[in-house]
């Protein structure tokens, strides 16, 4: 059975994310769309298999496959076989381009996960509840939206990009050993790179492609955070002593860092906590 409903009464078009529409198609038609679609429009198979044009290239959709596209590109899919069925979500807010941009997903592309994740699930969630709940067009909507995002950014996995599950677990033995060495102001991009067996280049992709931002950055910032910690944790420590045991060399630098982190001075955050 088809299932399509449109969710966006003017009222909500200010929330940070929202659904204009979702649903479910056993016999996806044929569409094509020169100007594209005024939302962000995402559309993957759940049986048959489809193909899709957009970017001057046409690409297959298998089941396990799926394709993200941005505001008002152009595109066109139909059916490579009979009862190609599929789900789509569109979507839009205020928040949702710095949220795509933050997390690598901004882009058109074509998305694919393995076959242990039930990635249609997220779609049927939002459609039982759109079922169930008259009222679903304002703050519900807004958190599915962000939880459907995370899912693709969680396991959606482009042509060269590993999803963040996989490189989570790449990056995990680092991540166990930066969390009881940070202390250790020695540690710099070879030793970390060292402990992966892996470049510092290669390193540094999956820190940017998981955290947005380098191996270096991740340890000052996981260097501030225990500092916070320490603290208020030991409200008699100087903040030499807590410079130290952070891993920073130069109490002056720890304190600068700190104030660039955080808003205000080691001191005055104990102060204000």
């Amino acid at each position: 059975m088809r299932f399509r409903y449109e969710l966006t009464p003017s009222t909500v078009q200010k929330l940070p994310m929202y659904i204009e529409s979702v649903g479910h198609n056993p016999e996806q038609e044929k569409i094509r769309r020169d100007d594209g679609y005024p939302y962000y429009h995402w559309i993957h198979t759940i049986k048959g298999e489809g193909r899709i044009t957009f970017g001057g290239r046409t690409q297959e959709l298998p089941l396990g496959t799926g394709v993200l596209l941005l505001p008002y590109i152009s595109h066109s899919y139909e059916a490579i076989q009979n009862n190609w069925s599929t789900q789509y979500l569109t979507f839009d807010g205020t928040m949702v381009q710095d949220i795509l941009i933050m997390l690598g997903l901004n882009q058109s592309a074509m998305y694919h996960w393995s076959s242990d994740i039930t990635f249609h699930e997220t779609i049927f969630r939002i459609l039982r509840r759109v079922e169930s709940d008259p009222d679903f067009h304002g703050l519900y909507a807004s958190a599915d939206v962000y939880q459907f995002i995370m899912t693709l950014k969680r396991y959606g996995q482009t042509k060269n990009k590993l999803p963040l599950s996989e490189t989570m677990l790449k990056l995990q033995p680092l991540l166990d050993w930066l969390d009881e060495s940070y202390s250790n102001p020695e540690i710099g991009l070879v030793e970390m790179a060292h402990k992966l067996a892996i470049t510092p280049r290669y390193m540094n992709t999956l820190f940017r492609n998981t955290f947005a931002h380098s191996p270096y950055a991740y340890l000052i910032a996981l260097r501030i955070r225990k500092s916070k910690e320490l603290l208020l944790k030991n409200p008699n420590s100087s903040i030499k002593l807590i410079t130290q045991e952070v891993g920073f060399r130069d109490t002056s630098h720890f304190i600068a860092t700190f104030r660039q982190y955080v808003g205000f001075t080691p001191e005055r955050f104990r102060e204000l906590n």
